[in-house]
């Protein structure tokens, strides 16, 4: 037996038959359609008349099939087809392959083609289309793990949620012998406020709106309120993409300037604890006056710590910042070299020049020592004899 560590999220992520987001249209090439011509009326010859196009289904999602059967019953009664006959011919004529074929082995083993046995045949197909458990495991993510997307507005979602839940009559019944049924109208309420944003909920109860206390028109209505204020404000979390950017970008300047200004209160902390070493004596920030915190064994084991979990979660910034440290090594090297170059070279022109000037005054001293023997000479010679 498995057991996860304690603070993990162990809950399983569902996934529903039809999910939130709506299928996109599909572009249908001729031959993947039939084209019907329908009465508004049906039994009215002179009645005015529309046209249906039915793509043809062989596999599909649950929402497909759905749709499918739609399309198929419009069919049926446009065309006032009302016997058990013209309904299996106009069905096998818009359905194909793995469909098709499980259409056709029910029907020949229910018999005579009815219209009950009819409709049996299509609840087979669909039990066929959609998953095992397919009704609670979509009320389960409907009651559990529904959440409202960012990028819909409240009109757009809660229309949404509510046509899925029309839907849940038209899924296969979990048990044989149960009937399909869609949540009622107060749990639906119940999951669509909890599917909100926090700051959404917050205002409900500062305003104390009860959404029970209405229909899905005042929950709407509420929640268009809220999210015009946020549009106007400036912080939407629904919206245009516009509006994310200029939001995101808001956001992004505003962590620029905190982070300026941590940064200048960093530098404040700096100087004033320089300034405390300098006329006290060491200070360490975390235990005060005994030692610096360069000295300080606590913090040195601390920073160790922190750099290897941040190394492990972050390898690839840990890499360039390596290959940072290695470009910022090489040219503090080039620039120490440099400096020793030119240390060197004054060096040698200060001795240079030094020796110069010893040679000068070796030059000067034997000049004066010429000079002071020609004196000596001439005065030798001009005294006079004893």
């Amino acid at each position: 037996m498995k057991i996860a560590p304690n603070g993990t999220n162990t809950r399983r992520r569902v996934v529903p038959p039809i999910g939130l987001d709506r299928p996109e249209a599909q572009e249908l090439e001729k031959g993947q359609y039939q084209r019907y011509k329908l009465r508004n009326v049906p039994d009215d010859d002179n009645s005015p008349t529309y046209e249906l196009t039915v793509p043809y289904f062989a596999t599909g999602t649950p929402e497909e099939w759905l749709k499918f059967r739609k399309n198929l019953k419009k069919v049926l009664v446009g065309q006032n087809v009302t016997n058990g006959p013209g309904r299996y011919t106009v069905a096998r004529r818009l359905l194909e392959g793995d469909a098709l074929a499980r259409f056709n082995h029910v029907a020949e083993a229910n018999g005579n083609e009815t219209v009950p046995n009819f409709d049996k045949c299509l609840d087979e197909v669909t039990a066929h289309v959609f998953p095992k458990r397919a009704l609670q495991t979509q009320k389960r993510f409907m009651r559990r793990f529904l959440r409202k997307p960012p990028s819909l507005k409240i009109r757009e979602y809660v229309a949404r949620v509510v046509e899925i839940n029309d839907m849940l009559e038209l899924f296969p019944p979990s048990k044989e012998g149960e009937t399909a049924t869609k949540l009622p109208s107060d749990e639906i309420l119940d999951l669509l406020e909890f599917g909100l944003p926090n700051t959404w909920q917050k205002n409900m109860v500062l305003q104390d709106f009860d959404p029970l206390a209405g229909d899905t028109n005042d929950f709407v209505a509420f929640c268009e309120r809220m999210e015009q204020f946020e549009s106007t404000d400036g912080g939407s979390t629904t919206g245009s993409k516009a509006s994310k950017q200029k939001a995101s970008g808001g956001s992004k300047a505003s962590k620029d300037s905190a982070s300026g200004r941590s940064k200048k209160r960093r530098r404040a902390e700096v100087i004033t604890i320089d300034d405390d070493l300098e006329g006290d004596g060491p200070v360490c920030l975390l235990h005060g006056p005994g030692h610096s915190t360069n000295e300080c064994k606590v913090l040195k084991e601390q920073a160790k710590k922190m750099k290897a979990n941040w190394a492990a979660q972050h390898p690839k910034k840990k890499k360039a910042f390596q290959q940072k440290q290695e470009l910022n090594a090489i040219v503090s090297s080039a620039v120490e070299e440099a400096l020793k170059k030119k240390a060197s070279k004054k060096r040698k022109a200060k001795t240079e020049e030094l020796k110069m000037i010893d040679n000068f005054e070796m030059l000067s001293l034997s000049a004066s020592d010429a000079s002071l023997d020609s004196d000596l000479d001439e005065s030798s010679l001009t005294s006079p004899d004893k």
